[in-house]
């Protein structure tokens, strides 16, 4: 009687045993599915075209490299354009738990049947695409390639992103002696003074500008050559800015418990501009060491909860 009263005991924690090891997983699992907010299986396609005259047609290699993961997928990531220029790369990894994460930057490089570089383009990974497992991202040819990085920055007014063009004729000849002009759209970011580097390469520096966004926006930069007599668009993506709000709160409503301890907690930082325009209410969370009628009190004094 005793041993089976002691078997069952056994069991009873193997059993307790298995099911908090199995919630901790399950609780583990979510918590690295959130914070990847990726796919592990990701399809990208799209067209290879000419500025004028429409798709390339067969031949040309499409690398796209994701700069987070470069190496490890089961298969490289690179295609050959089909007779309508159009190619399919997919990033797969079923056994080393890589995947295509929200905000990856990938690099795309068109090159022709000799090897040379004839096209680029830098797509930045999207939460909608995440989501549907694909995105359509076609890329031009053109004598003017155009390379921002990093190529998603936040709409703060003082994030930046390096861009970097290079300049080749209908030979392939980089050439050395371009005047370029670099145009953001209207309102939104500002273009410094583009440098000559020498070598077919020309710099300059972009700085975002200060929005109120509720969702990712672009700002297509238009990159125009002289010598070439073309242009070309290129995008940055411009992401939300966090808010941060400093709550100061008058001594009169309400004393803490201690008179050692201040009458409230402050929020890091100051108030940046486009918290004072986004018309939101301050937010207030309980103080560990105020009892709850105080805290009460202090809610219907500040009257925003």
């Amino acid at each position: 009687m005793r041993h089976r009263h002691t078997q069952a005991k056994r069991d009873s924690q193997s059993v307790l045993c298995l099911t908090v090891l199995t919630a901790f997983a399950l609780l583990m699992s979510s918590i690295q599915a959130v914070e990847a907010q990726g796919t592990e299986t990701f399809r990208l396609e799209g067209t290879v075209r000419k500025v004028t005259d429409g798709p390339v047609g067969e031949g040309f290699a499409v690398e796209a490299i994701n700069q987070r993961v470069l190496t490890g997928w089961l298969a490289d990531p690179v295609a050959k354009t089909r007779d309508d220029g159009s190619y399919t790369i997919v990033y797969l990894d079923p056994f080393g738990g890589r995947t295509t994460n929200v905000n990856d930057e990938i690099r795309i490089t068109v090159t022709d049947g000799t090897g040379k570089r004839v096209g680029g383009k830098t797509y930045t990974v999207t939460q909608a695409a995440v989501d549907a497992g694909r995105d359509m991202v076609d890329v031009l040819l053109s004598g003017i390639l155009v390379d921002s990085v990093p190529g998603a920055i936040p709409a703060d007014g003082t994030s930046t992103s390096a861009i970097k063009v290079t300049v080749q004729d209908e030979n392939g000849d980089l050439v050395t002696n371009d005047t370029l002009t670099i145009t953001p759209e209207a309102g939104k970011g500002t273009v410094g003074a583009v440098t000559n580097n020498g070598d077919g390469t020309y710099s300059a520096t972009y700085t975002a500008p200060s929005l109120l966004l509720t969702a990712s926006t672009t700002d297509t930069l238009t990159v125009a050559s002289t010598v070439l007599g073309e242009q070309v668009s290129s995008a940055i993506t411009l992401q939300l800015v966090p808010t941060i709000v400093t709550v100061a709160i008058d001594p009169n409503a309400f004393s803490a418990d201690s008179a050692d301890r201040p009458a409230c907690s402050q929020l890091p930082a100051d108030v940046s501009q486009q918290t004072a325009m986004s018309g939101y209410d301050h937010v207030f969370g309980p103080v560990p060491w105020l009892n709850a009628e105080k805290f009460e009190r202090q809610r219907q004094i500040i009257g925003v909860l």
